[in-house]
């Protein structure tokens, strides 16, 4: 049995494997389309399209200090949700936004510097995922890493099938409100006309669905409906007209 998700005023059919994943994301929630046509990554950048990141433990973060680079620091956040920081010890960080730890470092190194300029990011996500399903020769989860997008990702799932259709690869994030929201990427468009510009962004716990072509849709229903339950062999022929002849 095969189940469908609506897509703004459109329908993606969508196999039983993907539709349960989509389930236990998003509680069965309305996927909203959040725009007809592909989107460039100035649109998916908004700050507005998913909340903060917030730090966990087993993220490796990078410290680095403008003017005063002996004092630049790569830690792991601890089980205890801490780091040892230098000048300063102990930190709690687990739970904070990049912004909310910097401005928290910024606050304690003013007691051991003048105006210290420091900045924060994160290195590596620890249990941080991105789900690519469909027709790649590898789904399942990737671990998620800065940078990541739409056409890396589908080439980190072991590259996309024949039987793909580029064209309609469906990116799902989270809203605001934890809803799922969908966004089309044309992969096609972005390798055939080399306009890597097109390449979305994905984040932790996004979800990439790359769908059959028409062709691979009809070659599994003859599959499917006829070969499987006729128990003769026959052939399956499409005759086209050809009104030059």
């Amino acid at each position: 049995m095969r189940r469908s998700v609506l897509i703004s005023r459109r329908r993606y059919s969508v196999g039983a494997g993907l539709a349960l994943l989509l389930y236990q994301l998003f509680q069965q929630t309305p996927v909203v389309l959040a725009q007809e046509e592909p989107a460039g990554p100035a649109e998916l950048a908004a700050p507005s399209s998913m909340p903060p990141y917030t730090i966990l433990v087993g993220d490796v973060l990078d410290i680095n200090f403008f003017n005063t680079p002996q004092l630049n620091q790569t830690r792991t956040v601890g089980p205890d949700g801490t780091v040892q920081l230098l000048l300063i010890g102990p930190v709690r960080v687990d739970g904070f936004s990049v912004e909310e730890l910097t401005e928290d470092l910024t606050r304690r190194y003013s007691s051991q510097m003048v105006e210290p300029i420091i900045s924060v990011s994160v290195q590596k996500f620890a249990g941080m995922a991105v789900y690519v399903a469909g027709e790649v020769f590898k789904p399942g989860t990737l671990p998620y890493r800065g940078e990541l997008s739409v056409v890396q990702s589908i080439f980190e799932a072991g590259g996309f099938r024949n039987t793909a259709r580029l064209s309609h690869v469906l990116l799902i994030k989270r809203g605001q409100q934890n809803e799922p929201i969908g966004t089309l990427v044309d992969v096609g468009k972005i390798l055939n006309d080399a306009q890597f510009n097109l390449d979305v962004p994905v984040g932790p716990g996004d979800v990439v669905w790359v769908p059959r072509s028409t062709i691979a849709n009809i070659n599994l229903f003859i599959q499917q409906f006829i070969t499987n339950n006729i128990p003769i062999p026959f052939t399956f022929a499409v005759r086209v007209n050809d009104p030059n002849r």
